[in-house]
């Protein structure tokens, strides 16, 4: 496992992100872009700084990207669900 530092989204926030070592398209985006949905995840950012009693839940979380992002870099309570036990 390879951890990275994403792309600054919304010119402030960024973070670390681990990446599977393999074929996985996931990582293996992240590792050549630092990010991954780079709309989705800022577009989300943008909906939690305008509402800051929203918590966030990441069902089918893969690597964390979304995840990351709103635990790590907005420090929001962040539910987090995945059936793949390597993720």
């Amino acid at each position: 496992m390879t951890c990275i530092k994403t792309k600054s989204l919304l010119n402030l926030y960024n973070t670390t992100i681990c990446i599977h070592n393999s074929s996985d398209y996931v990582s293996n985006k992240v590792a050549e872009t630092h990010i991954w949905e780079e709309d989705y995840i800022t577009q989300l950012l943008q909906i939690l700084i305008r509402n800051p009693y929203l918590d966030m839940i990441d069902i089918g979380a893969n690597i964390g990207s979304y995840t990351m992002f709103t635990a790590g870099a907005l420090g929001r309570f962040t539910l987090v669900v995945d059936c793949y036990r390597g993720n």
